[in-house]
């Protein structure tokens, strides 16, 4: 699946990506590289990276990895917000946990994405973060829905009893109708 107009193009701002491992940068260079994205890629592999490409760098993208070597990528991304408080901020995690994900979004981060996912998955949480939208990882929002929501049916024994003797005299009244009519 291709975006149908770059990302350079809708969205020509700088980026920032804090990503921890040479394998993770070249895979969302190439990721960044096909939504139209090469000019403006700042790549950091640390926290203090990341920090010292801040000082000259105003993003309006910031892809960060939670689990930096030398510090939180939480701590990356309050600064950020709070330095440049319109830039999308996409934390990119290997982990799955629920807490990460609202310490992320606490924060300031405007998306929590888990790394295993599909190339388009991922860029199309890029692509929603950019245009202003927040992106939860689903399996990571399947684990929290339950829990904000109480998704159980309200039913007392009272409400099932009504409910049955309701569904008892729709299937007689057809019965009465044609017999009437016989």
């Amino acid at each position: 699946m291709m975006l149908t107009r770059p990302l350079a193009a809708a969205h020509p701002v700088p980026v920032l990506a804090a990503l921890d491992g040479p394998a993770l940068q070249r895979r969302f260079k190439a990721l960044l590289a096909q939504m139209g994205c090469v000019d403006r890629l700042v790549f950091a592999g640390s926290l203090a990276q990341a920090r010292a490409c801040l000082a000259g760098l105003c993003p309006g993208l910031a892809l960060v990895d939670p689990g930096l070597p030398d510090g939180s990528g939480l701590d990356l991304v309050r600064e950020i917000r709070a330095a440049h408080g319109q830039a999308g901020i996409l934390v990119v995690s290997a982990g799955q946990a629920r807490a990460e994900a609202a310490g992320a979004l606490q924060a300031g981060a405007t998306g929590y994405m888990l790394r295993e996912r599909d190339d388009v998955e991922l860029m199309l949480a890029i692509h929603n973060v950019l245009r202003g939208g927040m992106v939860i990882d689903p399996f990571v929002m399947r684990q929290i829905l339950p829990q904000a929501v109480d998704c159980k049916p309200k039913t007392t024994p009272a409400l099932a009893q009504k409910a049955q003797a309701a569904m008892k005299t729709r299937a007689t009244r057809p019965r009465a109708a044609a017999a009437a009519t016989a």
